[in-house]
């Protein structure tokens, strides 16, 4: 039998499943062999199809709550599939590239495999219904059975190895600059911007969280000083807590849906653009690297792990968390200095090479080879 690491990802879209892409690309591209189980709604499932895996493990998911709770329960058929797919091959080691909710039931398949559980998210965001239903499907579980826990922060690192009684056994693994929606084909023109303006963008999953409504009164008070901004409000989730904001509101542009793969480039890839964070609190954020790979100054709150994102990249403006008047100025200063704008996008430039996913694919060997001996 061949001796492998399995990559277990089952999550379907969003950051997770390009962060679990670009791992295995690197890791890869560096020689590993690997197999891997992820779901048939993976909306990179072509980009895994192409990948030089020994093999790849395509099993049906969820897409709802009640699929969710269906196919947990008849877990075996998905059970005989992997263990099937996978019989000609001695799984020595396995990397969780995200938690979701069947990782700890793919992982306890092969009991003998060393763990590598990647946590990107140590502490709940506030209204995080998902971190709730993580531990009933063993969240905490899988984090202690795991031989190694990497977090993407080290402002993580010592309240995991608390949490989880694992002290030694936690590592910072920073995420890497996302390259994978320049390299996709048939891109989608889903946004046009105007050229004489400079264009806000908050760019994610619309959550609590994520301060919509500090954004939105900070750009009200931006939009009444000067009249060369705009702000794209784009992605998924519930904005009804938020249109009330939105009259009298210049110059916004709201499109709230789920933002396919081939669309993401076309938000981040004009000059005249400004990505911004409002966050209110937070781990990390996926948007950081995609807004790095495209040269674009950053606005961003300095909370949780955001503020280590933005310094490896000695890049960004940070203003304090929840502050509209704070938040104002910034947006304010930024649009109406062009010579700052220009310096963040060469600082970007300059910096973005800081984070590779190679050099993040070497971190993950040394922790295997470590595992090993």
């Amino acid at each position: 039998m061949k001796s492998v690491t399995l990559i277990n990802y089952t999550g379907s879209k969003g950051g997770g499943a390009q962060y679990a892409f670009e791992l295995t690309q690197a890791l890869c591209q560096e020689g590993l062999p690997l197999v891997a189980v992820i779901s048939e709604h993976n909306e990179h499932l072509a980009e895994w199809r192409s990948l030089p895996i020994e093999k790849l493990i395509v099993i049906p998911t969820y897409q709802s709550v009640a699929q969710l709770i269906s196919r947990s329960l008849f877990w075996q058929d998905q059970k005989n599939r992997i263990l099937e797919g996978l019989k000609d091959y001695q799984i020595q080691q396995i990397i969780s590239p995200m938690i979701t909710f069947w990782t700890r039931r793919i992982n306890r398949l092969y009991p003998k495999a060393d763990s590598i559980v990647v946590l990107h998210d140590p502490i709940a965001h506030s209204g995080d219904r998902n971190k709730r239903a993580l531990q009933l499907f063993g969240e905490s579980q899988l984090l202690k059975e795991a031989k190694e826990i990497v977090v993407l922060s080290d402002v993580f690192v010592s309240y995991v190895e608390d949490r989880y009684g694992k002290e030694g056994r936690v590592s910072k693994i920073p995420m890497g600059t996302t390259q994978v929606y320049g390299q996709l084909r048939d891109k989608i023109q889903a946004v046009d911007y105007a050229q004489d303006k400079v264009n806000f963008l908050f760019f994610g999953t619309i959550s609590k969280y994520k301060g919509i409504e500090v954004l939105l009164q900070a750009y009200q008070k931006i939009s009444q000083a000067v009249s060369n901004t705009s702000l794209t409000i784009a992605g998924s989730g519930d904005f009804s807590a938020y249109r009330h904001l939105l009259a009298n509101q210049p110059s916004v542009q709201v499109i709230n849906r789920w933002i396919a793969n081939e669309e993401v480039e076309s938000f981040f890839a004009d000059d005249s653009v400004v990505v911004v964070l409002p966050y209110l609190d937070a781990t990390q954020s996926g948007v950081i690297p995609i807004a790095i790979e495209y040269e674009r100054p950053l606005i961003i709150s300095d909370t949780g792990g955001l503020v280590e994102q933005a310094q490896s990249y000695n890049t960004g403006l940070l203003v304090k968390a929840g502050d509209v008047d704070a938040l104002a100025q910034q947006m304010l200063e930024i649009a109406n200095n062009e010579d700052l704008r220009h310096s963040l996008k060469e600082q970007a430039r300059a910096n973005k090479s800081q984070n590779t996913w190679s050099a993040v694919a070497k971190s993950f060997l040394k922790l295997l080879k470590e595992e090993k001996s």
